[in-house]
């Protein structure tokens, strides 16, 4: 009878001990690298500039250590916005600037290209009555998917054409997009790592 309450005993420390939250379980330790899908990953992302005007195409070049990004306003003319290629917070404040006039919105892929032939690619998914996002795909320099696409705009915003790409360094591209959430039209940006 000793033995069968023992075994009671120990049973149940064993039953508390995995129910404590003191205990740490599989899934919280910490230390543990854990697989990373490979393929493009998402970084950072933010509202550059709002509202746009939809047509006016937009340009995307780095200027002292900055990505350059001219778009136009609705109403104001065109604008220039310096933001940082890192953590995409703007550098300096949004300044005017000439306007393009308005074209018919590009819808072709865009790539950004690094060292040793590797690329990342940015395209248009969806349809016209469901809306369109915005995916990325990671190629090697020989042509092989690096993984699999992955959408880098948020659901509900409808992209309304091909962003501009432009790389930042050896492994890093922020892509430049205008999409609607309905409201308006709004400038995004999102940084984009290659493996």
């Amino acid at each position: 009878m000793r033995a069968n309450s023992l075994a009671a005993i120990i049973g149940l420390i064993g039953a508390t001990a995995c129910a404590s939250p003191n205990v740490i379980g599989p899934r919280e330790a910490t230390g543990v690298a854990l697989m990373q899908p490979e393929g493009v990953r998402v970084g950072r992302a933010r509202v550059v500039s709002e509202p746009v005007r939809p047509l006016v195409p937009v340009r995307v070049e780095i200027e002292d250590g900055a990505v350059a990004i001219r778009f136009a306003h609705p109403s104001a003319g065109g604008a220039v916005a310096h933001i940082d290629p890192d953590s995409l917070a703007e550098t300096m404040p949004e300044e005017k600037a000439a306007s393009e006039p308005p074209a018919a919105p590009s819808t072709r892929a865009v790539r950004a290209v690094f060292p040793g032939g590797r690329f990342i690619e940015c395209y248009r998914s969806g349809s016209l009555e469901n809306g369109y996002r915005l995916m990325a795909q990671e190629w090697t320099g020989d042509g092989s998917r690096i993984g699999g696409p992955v959408p880098i705009s948020p659901p509900e915003a409808d992209v309304v054409a091909s962003p501009q790409l432009v790389s930042v360094n050896d492994h890093r591209a922020v892509a430049i997009y205008v999409a609607s959430t309905g409201e308006h039209f709004e400038l995004r940006a999102v940084s984009l790592d290659a493996q």
